[in-house]
């Protein structure tokens, strides 16, 4: 299977969203992606890792569990 190498810009703003959204996904906890991000307000992180589906979901099923 080939694939097409294309190359495209994307904004420091974009690389750093997908990176702390990635970290989520990997499951790292939000206070370590905040001090990865320099960011001194929590909030701030939260607004760059959104909670996936899959954790919420998985959540859920803890929860179920007990």
């Amino acid at each position: 299977m080939k694939f097409a190498i294309t190359h495209k810009r994307i904004s420091f703003h974009c690389a750093r969203h997908t990176f702390a959204t990635i970290l989520v996904g990997l499951g790292v906890d939000t206070a370590v992606i905040q001090k990865l991000l320099g960011h001194a307000n929590i909030q701030t992180t939260l607004i760059y890792a959104k909670v996936l589906y899959k954790q919420k979901q998985s959540a859920i099923d803890k929860w179920n569990a007990v």
